[in-house]
């Protein structure tokens, strides 16, 4: 989900106009070509930091290859001063539910969905199926008590953060460590 914008430029009046949709035009004063591609970068760079990166991370295409710039890991009790932001939140799941009809799904850090300070990822309907249709027909049960990291921009619903969840990948299951006791048992 993203915006689409369209650079104009029009020599014969030295007007530069850029076009969003659903946004009028912003005339410029055309002050050169390197101005220009200066511009047109920053514009390309300020759009491309506002798309979600689903998996944690941005990428960014340079020469063939990719670069990874990692979003910021935080808790689910740092989510509150950080409303807004597009961070990376590791929790445990500590309680969930998925509604009877299949139209929202909530994974919640707290056992409590009502305590103070709780951070939930909610999933609607329309990721559920996507959820289903990669072999979890039931995020709830599947994420609960299990540690995971939700990427996404955190938001407020009344008090409380949260992430919206629009594609599977933005969930990622923690691998637990394991450590070998010393009679060879993994705990």
């Amino acid at each position: 989900m993203g915006v689409a914008y369209c650079v104009k430029t029009m020599s014969e009046h030295g007007v530069t106009e850029i076009q969003s949709m659903g946004w009028s035009m912003i005339p410029t004063l055309t002050l050169g070509v390197s101005v220009m591609r200066l511009f047109r970068f920053l514009l390309i760079l300020a759009v491309g930091s506002m798309l979600p990166a689903p998996t944690g991370s941005l990428f960014a295409a340079q020469g063939g290859g990719t670069t990874t710039v990692e979003r910021p890991v935080i808790s689910a009790d740092e989510t509150a001063a950080n409303i807004g932001q597009e961070c990376t939140v590791e929790f445990v799941v500590k309680s969930s539910r998925l509604f009877d009809d299949k139209s929202i799904c909530f994974l919640n850090s707290k056992p409590d969905h009502r305590d103070k300070g709780n951070f939930t990822a909610v999933i609607f309907r329309e990721t559920l199926a996507q959820f289903e249709a990669n072999s979890i027909a039931d995020p709830a049960s599947e994420f609960l008590d299990k540690k995971i990291r939700v990427s996404g921009r955190i938001t407020e619903r009344r008090g409380e953060p949260q992430i919206v969840v629009e594609i599977p990948t933005q969930i990622v299951v923690v691998p637990t460590e394991e450590v070998p006791t010393n009679d060879g048992q993994v705990r």
